[in-house]
Formats: structure tokens, sequence, C-alpha cells
């Protein structure tokens, strides 16, 4: 018989390789479900909010979720998975912010020319 540590590491496998968007949604998608992906979708929006110090009920009305579902959001906040996933939010929030200000000021330099 297989164990349980076994059949998960397939499913890290799978998540792992997947490449892009697309891929990716389909196989969530497929895997999870719809409203299990839209569920994990908003805790890390959730995080991503908290993160920011946005209230409760600033989050409530933006996402549509209970102060339950926030809390629990909240008392997961620091654990490892949590942690890596606003690193990557926060990476990403950066580099668009860079791409955006580098855009603005070829597109300034393209003008004066």
């Amino acid at each position: 018989m297989v164990d349980d540590d076994q059949i998960q590491a397939l499913l890290i496998d799978v998540i792992g390789s997947l490449r892009g968007d697309l891929e990716t949604n389909e196989v969530l998608e497929d895997l999870f479900g719809e409203t299990a992906k839209d569920m994990a979708a908003k805790k890390i929006a959730i995080a991503l909010f908290l993160s920011k110090h946005k209230s409760y009920a600033e989050i409530k009305q933006t996402l549509g979720v209970s102060s339950s579902t926030i809390a629990k959001v909240q008392d997961s906040i620091d654990s490892p998975g949590m942690k890596i996933a606003l690193k990557k939010l926060e990476s990403a929030e950066w580099a668009n912010g860079w791409a955006g200000k580098i855009s603005k000021a070829v597109a300034k330099l393209m003008k004066s020319s």
C-alpha cells in the first residue's frame, strides 16, 4: 500500500511542474473544483489585505467573506506556506511596479527623441 506522503508527493510534483496561468488554472480547477479554488484564492487575498493592515470590514466588503474566515486566515498568516505566498505576491507587486515605472520612462524618452 502506498502511504499518504507518497501520494501527496505526486500532487506536489504536478503543481510544481505547471507552467503558465492557463495550465495552472485548468489543473487546479479539475483537481479541486471551482468552489475550493475560489476559497483558496480568497484566503490568499485575505492574507494580502491583512498584511497591508486592511480592516475586517474592508476585507468583508471587498471579498464577500465572513469575519470567521478572516480570523482563520489571521491565525495562519505566520505559517510557513502563507509566508511564502505573501512573499511571492509582494515580489510580484514590486516587479510590476518597476515594470510600470520603466515603461513610463522609456515612453518619455521616446517622446523627447
